[in-house]
C-alpha cells in the first residue's frame, strides 16, 4: 500500500508541477477549476490510512510481537520501522493538505485488517512458520486478548497517532507558510531595488 502511495503521489507531483510550469499562463488560469484532481484526493486519502497505519504496525510490532534477545531480520526492520519514517518525513515535506474529518479513511482500513485477520484465521490461513495468524498479538485462538489488540489498535492508537500525524502536519504548514511568507517579502523588497 505504501509503494502505491509513492507512486500516486509522484504522478500528482508531476502533474502539479506540470500545472505550474505552463508557458501559456493566462489560458491555464481561465481553464483551471476549483476542484481537486481525482488523483490528488486519492493521494490525501492514502496518506492519512499509511502515515496511520505503518505508525501503528511500527509500534504494536515492536511492542507486542517482538521479543528482544531474538533474531530479527532486514525486511521486520524495513516493515516495522523504515516504513514509518518515511512516512513521517512524506508528512513534513510535502504540501498536501490534511484534515481531521480524513480520520474516517485510516480507520475503516484497520477495521477491514482486523475483519481479514479473522476471516484468515477462521479459513485456516497460516503464516511462513505454520502459525494461525498473521501477528501473534492477532491470535483469534485467544479472541479475548485479539480483540484487546482490535479495539485498542482501531478505536485508540489510530485516532491518537492521526492526531500527531495532523499537529506535525499544522506544524509544518505553519513552518512552511512562514518560510514562504518571508521569501515573497524578500522578493518584493528585490523588486523595490530594481
Amino acid at each position: 500500500m505504501e509503494l502505491l502511495y509513492f507512486l500516486l503521489a509522484t504522478v500528482a507531483t508531476f502533474q502539479a508541477v506540470k500545472v505550474g510550469t505552463s508557458t501559456n499562463r493566462e489560458k491555464q488560469d481561465a481553464s483551471i477549476s476549483s476542484e481537486v484532481p481525482w488523483i490528488a484526493t486519492i493521494v490525501i486519502i492514502m496518506q492519512s490510512i499509511v502515515g496511520v497505519l505503518s505508525t501503528v504496525v511500527t509500534l504494536l510490532y515492536w511492542t507486542l510481537v517482538y521479543s528482544p534477545g531474538s533474531d530479527f531480520t532486514i525486511v521486520s526492520v524495513l516493515v516495522h520501522g523504515f516504513s514509518m519514517v518515511m512516512m513521517i518525513v512524506d508528512i513534513l515535506i510535502c504540501r498536501q493538505t490534511m484534515k481531521i474529518r480524513d480520520i474516517w479513511a485510516p480507520l475503516s482500513f484497520a477495521a477491514a485488517y482486523i475483519i481479514f485477520s479473522l476471516i484468515f484465521f477462521a479459513a485456516g490461513g497460516t503464516d511462513s512458520e505454520g502459525n494461525p495468524y498473521i501477528y501473534s498479538a492477532l491470535d483469534w485462538n485467544y479472541p479475548g486478548s485479539a480483540l484487546v489488540v482490535a479495539l485498542g489498535a482501531v478505536l485508540v492508537a489510530c485516532p491518537i497517532l492521526y492526531v500527531v500525524l495532523l499537529l506535525l502536519f499544522s506544524i509544518r504548514a505553519t513552518y512552511g507558510a512562514q518560510r514562504e511568507l518571508a521569501s515573497s517579502a524578500e522578493e518584493d523588497v528585490q523588486d523595490i531595488k530594481v
